[in-house]
Formats: structure tokens, sequence, C-alpha cells
């Protein structure tokens, strides 16, 4: 079987990326006779390594940051940089070669790089259709629930739960806004007395999104902007966070989902 039919196989028989490149480094580095293959993924301005398969040796520095800027294949030695795709995020292919890649692997390079830029797109319309028929699922089955629901703490207990199912998060809490005394509470704050967290309405991230009407996401490495008097008071570590703002049917802004 070739390369290109191994490709299209893995493709077919993969419900993720992170299950497609563990079945394809290892006949990708057997067809190129790479010692080394690692996927890189570059996010706000970092490199981060998303698939490494062979020797745990380094590439040289700046190889992948060269074939991002060029978005070209890059030969450096024994090191070869190939750039896979742009979107959503950047993505780079590099391999080592001992003991020198020869000149006349360009062409099955670019070849690679296209058919895994194709695997790649299939792969996360696959991922999309799924998570999209799973919400789908998820929510019939959630509303259903709320309409047997009556009581207003048992409703925002499993609203949250819900949106933890459905966004596949550690945690959710709904926070209302109580505007005349400039207070955010929130509710399920397990671990809290009362279940109830009550906080400034300028707090955080939670804050920021009362008050713009914008949803905010902030990740691990900006972990500073998250509130670790909520996180003391709940008894839980944040390490990224997205929260929406929740709007009533007239349009009105009553609180956030973070």
């Amino acid at each position: 079987m070739n390369l290109s039919t191994e490709l299209i196989d893995a493709v077919a028989n993969v419900a993720d990326t992170p299950r497609f490149w563990e079945m394809v480094m290892p006949r990708i580095a057997d067809k190129l006779r790479c010692e080394t293959l690692a996927v890189i993924r570059a996010a706000k301005g970092a490199l981060h390594g998303e698939s490494v398969y062979g020797n745990a040796v380094s590439p040289p520095d700046g190889l992948a940051a060269e074939v991002l800027d060029r978005d070209e294949l890059v030969i450096a030695g024994q090191w070869f940089g190939v750039p896979l795709a742009r979107d959503p995020e950047p993505l780079v292919l590099l391999g080592s070669c001992p003991p020198r890649i020869p000149d006349q692997v360009a062409e099955p390079l670019g070849t690679l790089a296209e058919q895994l830029r194709y695997c790649l797109e299939t792969i996360h319309h696959q991922e999309r259709a799924v998570r999209r028929i799973e919400r789908l699922q998820a929510i019939l089955e959630i509303a259903a629930q709320w309409n047997q629901t009556q009581e207003m703490v048992q409703l925002l207990g499993n609203m949250a739960q819900a949106s933890t199912q459905l966004l596949k998060a550690e945690r959710a809490s709904i926070f209302l806004w109580d505007r005349a005394n400039k207070l955010l509470v929130g509710r399920p704050a397990l671990g809290v007395e009362g279940n109830e967290l009550r906080i400034p309405d300028t707090t955080g991230v939670v804050g920021r999104v009362v008050h713009s009407g914008q949803p905010e996401r902030v990740d691990a490495d900006e972990s500073d902007e998250i509130s670790r008097k909520v996180d003391d008071q709940l008894g839980f570590h944040t390490r990224n966070v997205l929260c929406i703002p929740l709007v009533s049917g007239t349009g009105k802004l009553f609180g956030a989902l973070s």
C-alpha cells in the first residue's frame, strides 16, 4: 500500500486529529526514512508540538518560524520543514533525515504536504459534523429536562451542568447581574455557603463581559487575567475561561455564563 492510500485509509478510520497523527506519523517517517518527525502548531505567537515521532532531537532554532514566514519548503542540512495549514492556526511538518536531505525530495514533500492538507481538512469537517450532532442531541435532552424544572435554583444548576457537557468544560457558573447593588451573583458555587457567590460586578473577565456585552476568552498563557479571589472561594484553579453574556428575549443583558 502506497503512502497516499495509507493516508486516505487513516482518514476513513479515525475520529479526530490526534488519532490521525498517531496512525500516519510512523508511515510518513518510514516512507521518507526520517529519524524524527514533528508537527508544530503556531498559536498566540508561540510554537507548540502537536505530535512528535521518533528520536527526541530538537530541530534547528528558527526552522519552523522560517517555514511559516516563507510559506514554502525549507531544507536545512538534515532537516526539512513544510507548511501544512494556515487555518484555524498555522501548522508545520518538520523532519530529520540524516545524514542530509537530498535535493530531489522537494517534489515528494510538496505532494505529501498537499495530501496532508486535504486529510486535515476532511478530518476537521468530520469533527465539526460529529460535534454538531452531539450538541443537537444534548440540547434536545436538556430542553426536555428544563421543561420539567420549576425551581429557579435547580434550573440554574442544570443549565450550568449542561454547559459543561456541551463545551466539554471542567466547570461552569451562571452569574446573574444585580445592577442596583453592582454585584454578580454566581450559581452554582460549590463549596461556598448557600451555594451562592457574590462578587463586585467589576471582577475579572465576568465583570468585563457584563459591562461590554461581548464574549471573552482567556487562555492558559493569559491566566493572570483570571480572578484568583473567585478561585479561592470556589476551591478551584481556573486555567482558562470562556465567558459569554446572557441576554433576555427583549435584549436586556442580565448576566454571564462562565
